[in-house]
C-alpha cells in the first residue's frame, strides 16, 4: 500500500513535469558519478532545464495520462535502462545545456516535443555540436560590421589622400 502511494506520487510529479514543459529528452547517463550528476544538474537548472531521474514505467504512465497515445507508439525506442530524462521548454534549450554542462557521460537517445513531433538522436547531436549563442551572435556581428569596417577606413584613406594632395598642392 505504502509503495502504491509513492508511485502514485510519483506519476503525479511526472505529470506536473510534463504539463510544464514543451520537451523531454531522455539520456543515458550509465558511468556517471554523484558528483559529476550534480554539478549537471546544477547547470541545467540555471539554464532552465530540469533533469530527473524517472522510473521508466512510471513516466510512460504519466506520459499516456498527458498525451495523445498515438505518439508514445511512434517512440523510436522503448525507454529502458538508467535514463536521466530532461524537461524543458525546447529541444535547442535542452541540448544546449547538456552540451554546455561538458560531460560525455550523457548520451541522449531522441527528444520529443510535447504537441507530438519526435527529434531523432542524430538532430539532437547536431544542436548539441553548435557554438552557444553568444558565440554565434558575435560571428553574426562580425559578419556585419566587418564590410562597414572596411568601407570606413577605404573612405578614410581616399580622404586622407585627398587631404594630402590639397596639402601639396597649397605649398
Amino acid at each position: 500500500m505504502r509503495l502504491c502511494s509513492r508511485k502514485k506520487a510519483a506519476v503525479s510529479q511526472a505529470m506536473t513535469l510534463i504539463k510544464g514543459s514543451a520537451a523531454i529528452v531522455p539520456s543515458m547517463y550509465a558511468g556517471i558519478s554523484a558528483v559529476d550528476m550534480a554539478l549537471v544538474r546544477k547547470h541545467c537548472s540555471s539554464c532552465g532545464v530540469a533533469l530527473r531521474v524517472i522510473r521508466n514505467k512510471l513516466l510512460i504512465t504519466a506520459l499516456a495520462a498527458t498525451v495523445n497515445r498515438t505518439v508514445l507508439a511512434r517512440l523510436p525506442c522503448t525507454l529502458r535502462g538508467q535514463l536521466l530524462y530532461a524537461f524543458g521548454p525546447s529541444i535547442e534549450r535542452i541540448a544546449g545545456a547538456l552540451s554546455s554542462a561538458n560531460t560525455r557521460f550523457l548520451a541522449p537517445m531522441y527528444g520529443m516535443e510535447l504537441p507530438g513531433r519526435i527529434v531523432s538522436q542524430c538532430e539532437i547531436a547536431a544542436i548539441m555540436k553548435l557554438p552557444p549563442i553568444d558565440a554565434l551572435w558575435a560571428r553574426v556581428t562580425h559578419l556585419v560590421a566587418y564590410p562597414i569596417t572596411q568601407l570606413t577606413n577605404t573612405l578614410r584613406a581616399i580622404a586622407s589622400r585627398a587631404e594630402a594632395r590639397r596639402c601639396r598642392t597649397m605649398t
